[in-house]
Formats: structure tokens, sequence, C-alpha cells
């Protein structure tokens, strides 16, 4: 597992980070039991669905692209996927779904083979290797996962 924090402040700080425009979180009601944590006399148990892909193949494309039209945007606009790297075939299922190329999925995979998946905190260690990178005025999509199978696409545009 891993932890991450993240310090908000005001969008004129020098070296500061990219501006949040806006975060727009989704619980698929259907998906309570596909991952998450069950708790026995044991002690906590992982719940991990094989369903997982298959709710990202499916909803996932929808939903990027009416929160990108929202704010006037679209895949192409984006220059940084930010994607939670739950798995190979979850990160595969995201590529299918919102039709991404190989050097688009590049900070997932890298981050998935290095470090493997730190739970939700993966997207916040993800974006801090694009801090050196990032050039103005470049927008950046951050798709974090969680229990139930949970969602927040957060965009980011660096000042």
């Amino acid at each position: 597992d891993g932890a991450g924090a993240v310090i908000v402040g005001p969008d004129d700080v020098p070296g500061g980070g990219p501006v949040i425009v806006d975060s727009r979180p989704r619980l698929f009601p259907e998906s309570y039991d596909v991952m998450g944590w069950d708790f026995t006399e044991t002690g906590m148990q992982l719940v991990m669905s094989k369903e997982i892909p298959q709710i990202v193949t499916r909803s996932m494309g929808e939903l990027v692209g009416a929160f990108l039209a929202a704010h006037g945007l679209s895949k192409t606009d984006i220059a940084h996927w930010l994607i939670h790297p739950g798995g190979r075939k979850v990160l595969e299922a995201y590529q299918q779904a919102l039709g991404l190329t190989d050097s688009q999925m590049a900070p997932g995979w890298t981050f998935l083979r290095d470090y493997g998946n730190l739970s939700s905190a993966s997207v916040l260690f993800i974006l801090d290797t694009l801090f050196p990178r990032a050039k103005p005025g470049a927008h950046g999509l951050m798709i974090s996962v969680g229990p139930g199978f949970s969602c927040d696409l957060t965009l980011l545009c660096w000042p």
C-alpha cells in the first residue's frame, strides 16, 4: 500500500503545482462488492473482482468524454493521463475504453512496473513525476479508483 498527501493552496504560488479545474466523483451502484475489504475473524482480506476491467471498458469512455466536454475539451486536449495503475488488465481496459496510445499510457505502465499498485495514492506519485515536465497551459486528467467501484476524475491545468 502507499500513502500520499497533497497540499492545496492558491494558484499563484511560484513553483506550485497544477490548478485543479474540476473534480467529479462517481460510484457505480451495482458494484459494491467489486472492490474493497472484507473483515473476518482472521483479519482484513482484500476484495478485487475480475469484473473491474469490464466495468472500466464499459463505462469510462463515456464518463471521461462527458466530463471533458463539460469543459470544452476532448481527449486530444489532454497532455498528461494520470491513471491509477490497478493492474495490467485494468490499464489495458483504460487504454481500450479511452482509445489512448501506448505513449499516453506510459506513466501508468511505468509506475506499475516500478512500484506496483500503491492503492489510490498511486496517482499522486505519478503526478509528482510530471512536475518537472509539464508545460504551462497543459491539461492533465487524473483518474483514481476506490472501493465499490468508485472513481474520481480530476481535471488539472499547469499554470
